[in-house]
């Protein structure tokens, strides 16, 4: 993989495949997994804190793309796929099947929100984050009060101006695809229906009794 290829291949995904919400992850070689046998064998450095196995970490080293280098395009990745210009294909593509096109704006703002403004995995997230001083590693000092519960608040103060900005953009562009006025009338690759040429190909990859 290179960057450029990861995202040659969501514009692939986006514009000829009817997917709806899509979720990013970095390969793992998770403890106990074929993977990580083979890289201790071979002696390949991994990352020993085992709190980062949570396959949105670099663990391990990849072939072509630095630690940092993988870390931004899978950052990037999120960005790329939920733009406001796919977000309405998505939502209209909601529409044209018949589903709750407000719902499903709220699931991609949901997916969104949470990678760009949380800075945690969609399957990681909540309305709310508690957070605790006292909740640390106990290699790790305790924070200054002063300094947790300052940051903790101007979190939950910024926080909901960021999503309430993210949404207002989400409510434009559901009021375009509910009232029919999209400025962009491409055609949708992934909801024409197969050719004739393409069913003949599909068959000669279908498993026979």
């Amino acid at each position: 993989d290179t960057p450029e290829k990861i995202i040659k291949d969501i514009g692939i995904i986006q514009k000829e495949l009817p997917v709806d919400l899509l979720e990013f992850f970095i390969l793992t070689p998770l403890p106990g997994s074929q993977d990580h046998k083979d890289f201790v064998e071979k002696g390949i450095p991994l990352d020993t804190d085992m709190n980062n196995y949570d396959v949105t970490h670099v663990t391990a080293p990849h072939d072509t793309l630095s630690a940092d280098q993988l870390l931004e395009i899978y950052n990037s990745a999120w960005e790329i796929y939920y733009s406001p210009d796919h977000v309405e294909r998505i939502l209209r593509r909601a529409r044209k099947w018949g589903f709750k096109v407000e719902k499903m704006m709220w699931m991609t703002l949901e997916f969104y929100a949470c990678i760009t403004i949380e800075k945690v995995h969609p399957l990681e997230s909540g309305i709310f984050r508690r957070k605790y001083r006292r909740d640390r590693r106990h290699s790790f000092p305790r924070e200054n009060p002063i300094a947790f519960y300052s940051r903790y608040l101007w979190e939950i103060v910024a926080k909901p101006y960021q999503f309430f900005w993210v949404y207002k953009n989400y409510k434009k562009i559901l009021k375009r695809v509910i009232e029919n006025k999209s400025e962009a009338r491409e055609i949708d690759v992934a909801m024409e229906p197969v050719s004739a040429s393409e069913q003949k190909e599909h068959n000669l990859y279908r498993a026979t009794d």
